[in-house]
C-alpha cells in the first residue's frame, strides 16, 4: 500500500477515535441531565447517539484492517513502511 494511504489512513484513525470519545461525553451528558421536559426526545437522542457510535466503530474497524492488510504485505514482500504501521489508541 502507498505511504500516503498508509499515512491517510492513520490520520482519518485519529480523527475517528477523537469523534467515538466526543459521542461518548454526549452520551454521558445526555444520561446524566435528569432534567428532559420530553422523554421522546432524550430517547432518540441516545438512540441517535449509539447508532452514530456504531457507524464510527465500525468505520474504525476497516481502517484497523486496512493497516492491518498493509503492515502484512510490507512484512510479505520486504518493503514494510514502518516498523509499526498500526497507531495505538
Amino acid at each position: 500500500m502507498h505511504l500516503k494511504v498508509i499515512s491517510w489512513l492513520e490520520n482519518r484513525r485519529k480523527n475517528v477515535i477523537v469523534t467515538l470519545e466526543h459521542i461518548r461525553l454526549q452520551e454521558i451528558e445526555v444520561e446524566s441531565n435528569t432534567e428532559w421536559k420530553d422523554l421522546g426526545a432524550q430517547r432518540r437522542r441516545t438512540e441517535l447517539l449509539a447508532e452514530l457510535r456504531g457507524w464510527y466503530s465500525g468505520k474504525l474497524n476497516r481502517i484497523d484492517h486496512a493497516l492491518g492488510r498493509a503492515a502484512s504485505d510490507g512484512e510479505r514482500t520486504g518493503t514494510r513502511p514502518r516498523p509499526d504501521a498500526r497507531l495505538r489508541g
